[in-house]
């Protein structure tokens, strides 16, 4: 029998005869260039998938940044990266740590993992999967510590181990859960400060492919910072706004309750001011009609400038009532002649 086996990269091509000598040298080179198209065949069509699934990564990764860049809302975007990258299947899992800078420490604000996945390849682009929320969210990290993701925070460089480091927390990770894992810790930069750190892993035969993802990501990366900035500055104004409309509602507050003390005290200080002010009037009016022909002609002026003076007196106190009482009513706006006005202020 003749048998010849021709490998290929996908297997092997082979053929055989009953004959001893069925084939010739010619035939061998013919098999042989055979397998050498199918290599070429499974490379391209290899390559034709390959690039397939990264324009739609890229597509994915283009819509995530589209949808991180039209909210202000810091939770929207943080809701949108974590559940989108998992869908998308470029990550197993993603923590989320925002940098607080003067409290000197980094804020776990989102955890999840995707249910039943193990390696990065078992995904399926752009499924659907259930995501497992991490108990740390909540946590925070010294930012001077020796923590992993402070160390990527401080140095603003990717951080990267294999298996247990002694940089872990404790409290996020135990020894035997790291076995054949990696660790990659991303900072998140905006200008030249770091305001979030991200932390993924994989299994240790998923490493290139996981690097390979981040890379991919790298602009979606920045676009995450801007987002994640705006958010921040918004939140800030409008943080600054509320504080300033309680400090107007309070200063209002207490402008009217001070407004309504001077109109108090204006009442009580008029009326005061008006009895004695009454009777000093009432009594010099008596002189006048019963005693004014017993006085001389300056006497009876001078009692006439009292009653003048306490009529006009008690006219002003008539007008600090009804201007005390303004506060209560609707100011009413009237076009008036302003020569009649100054005439009368300026005789008076």
């Amino acid at each position: 029998r003749a048998i010849v086996d021709v490998p290929f990269s996908h297997g092997t091509l082979a053929i055989n005869s009953s004959r001893p000598e069925a084939f010739s040298p010619s035939d061998i080179e013919l098999l042989q260039k055979m397998t050498a198209a199918l290599n070429e065949g499974f490379a391209r069509g290899e390559d034709l998938l390959y690039a397939e699934q990264q324009e739609r990564l890229i597509g994915s990764l283009n819509r995530i940044g589209q949808q991180v860049s039209s909210t202000l809302d810091q939770d929207r975007v943080l809701d949108i990266l974590v559940s989108e990258l998992m869908r998308v299947g470029v990550l197993r899992s993603l923590v989320v740590g925002l940098v607080d800078r003067e409290q000197e420490q980094i804020e776990i604000v989102r955890g999840h993992r995707v249910k039943g996945v193990r390696f990065i390849g078992d995904f399926e682009l752009d499924a659907e999967y259930e995501l497992i929320q991490s108990p740390i969210v909540g946590q925070r990290i010294d930012l001077k510590s020796d923590d992993l993701s402070a160390i990527a925070a401080r140095s603003g460089q990717r951080q990267m181990v294999a298996g247990w480091d002694e940089r872990f927390d404790e409290r996020f990770t135990e020894r035997q859960d790291r076995r054949g894992q990696i660790s990659v810790f991303i900072p998140i930069h905006h200008d030249a400060d770091t305001i979030a750190v991200l932390c993924t892993g994989c299994e240790e035969s998923d490493r290139e492919q996981l690097l390979g993802n981040i890379e991919a990501m790298r602009p979606l990366f920045d676009q995450v910072a801007v987002a994640l900035y705006h958010a921040q500055l918004y939140a800030e104004l409008q943080r600054a706004r509320n504080e300033l409309e309680e400090r107007v509602r309070q200063r209002t507050q207490d402008l009217e309750v001070r407004n309504q003390d001077l109109e108090a005290f204006s009442y009580s200080v008029s009326h005061d001011l008006r009895a004695p002010l009454r009777g000093v009037t009432g009594f010099a009016q008596i002189l006048v009609e019963r005693y004014s022909d017993r006085l001389d002609e300056k006497g009876a002026h001078y009692l006439d400038n009292i009653v003048t003076a306490g009529q006009q007196m008690d006219r002003l106190i008539g007008e600090l009532l009804s201007y005390s009482r303004l506060g209560r009513k609707t100011i009413d706006l009237v076009a008036i002649a302003l020569g009649p006005v100054l005439k009368q202020v300026l005789t008076t």
